[in-house]
This record gives structure tokens, sequence and C-alpha cells, in this order.
């Protein structure tokens, strides 16, 4: 928090003096700062700071990172169009700068917005872009992360093999790199896939696995 005062402290000057090749630094600090801490309002504020400065700042901060984390900040507040709009305004500058692994980033964020909304099919391609982009850019962490909801929503729809297919794709990245959040969702999808199967043994395991990280 300290840091952030600072960050605030050294905004608010260079505001005043309308050094505005100051200001997008700052506002960029402070608005990651606040979406970190669960400010996402604070975060919304401070992003578009940002943003609404001369046009120049996009060579110095990268666009598309901006624009997804004010997408996230919506998406966490549940205004799901708004997010929605900004994660395509991210996407489009990713193609713009050529980045794939950016490109299957924010097709991933655009998708779990879908899946919050329990708009599955449009969510699918997106995640499955993610996933594939993903792996492609070796960046298995996100990888896994489009897996798991893909698994999630394959479990929902009925479609058991597919679930079962990303949660083998993704077994060694979860026990490779164990994350309690992560371990939570990879256990929810084994017992919910054991008991769309009738797998009563395999439900009761992964039921007490679950319970084990049920606070993660």
């Amino acid at each position: 928090f300290e840091f952030m005062h600072k960050a605030q402290a050294g905004f608010d000057r260079f505001l005043t003096d309308g050094a505005t090749n100051y200001l997008h630094y700052y506002a960029n600090i402070l608005g990651n700062c606040y979406y970190h801490f669960g400010e996402y309002r604070e975060a919304i504020k401070y992003l578009k700071k940002t943003i609404q400065l001369p046009l120049w700042w996009k060579n110095v901060i990268f666009a598309p990172a901006i624009f997804n984390n004010l997408a996230l900040s919506y998406q966490q507040l549940k205004e799901y169009d708004s997010a929605a709009s900004w994660f395509k305004k991210s996407y489009e500058s990713a193609v713009a700068s050529k980045d794939s692994f950016y490109r299957a980033l924010v097709q991933g964020n655009l998708g779990f917005t879908f899946y919050l909304q329990q708009h599955y099919d449009k969510a699918l391609p997106l995640l499955e872009a993610d996933y594939a982009g993903s792996m492609q850019a070796g960046q298995t962490g996100s990888a896994t992360n489009a897996a798991m909801t893909l698994a999630d929503i394959y479990i929902k729809k009925g479609q058991l093999q597919l679930a079962e297919k990303y949660i083998n794709l993704s077994r060694q990245y979860v026990y490779g790199a164990p994350n309690a959040a992560l371990l939570k969702y990879w256990y929810q999808n084994l017992f919910h896939l054991a008991k769309a199967k009738a797998d009563y043994k395999n439900t009761s395991l992964f039921a007490d696995s679950l319970i084990a990280y049920k606070d993660s």
C-alpha cells in the first residue's frame, strides 16, 4: 500500500503539472495494483485514464494488456457486456501487434466471460482457440486454465469423452506445478465426471480430495 500511495502522489503531481510523459506510467501501475487488491472500480478508473492519454502511450505500454486488464475488471464486477467489449479491443490490438499468445489468451478470457453467463456454445470455440494457441506458445499455465473450463463445459453438456480428453491433457501440468485453486477445479471436474459416469467409487474418492481444497 505504501508503494500505491507513492504512485498516487506521483500521478497527482504529474497531472497537476500536465506532464503526460509520466502520467501513463503511473496510471497503468495504479490500475494494475487496484485490480490486484480487488478494487475493480478504481482499477477501471486508472486504466481508462491510461487509455485517454495521447496515443503515443501505445509505444511504451503493451496495449493488449491494458485492454485485457480493463476487461477483467469489468468481468470481476459481472458487467459482462463491458468486459466483452474490452476483450474484443484487446484481441484486435493483439492481432495488430502480431502477438499470437495474447491473441489466444484474450479469446480464452472472452470465452470465460461467456462461460460465466452459461453461454457455453459461444464459449467453446474461444476456449479451444486459447488452449491451442497457449500450448503452441509454450504457455502451459494459460492452456491448463482453458482446459479446465473446457472439461467443465463438456461435463455439463454430457460430452464426457471430450471432458476426459481435456482432463488428461492437463494432468501433467496440474500436478507439475501444484496450485491450490487449480487443484480444487481439477478435483471438481474429476468428481463431476465420475458422477456423470456413475463411477461411485471414484466419486467418493474425488469428493474427499475436493473437500481438502474447498477453501482455496
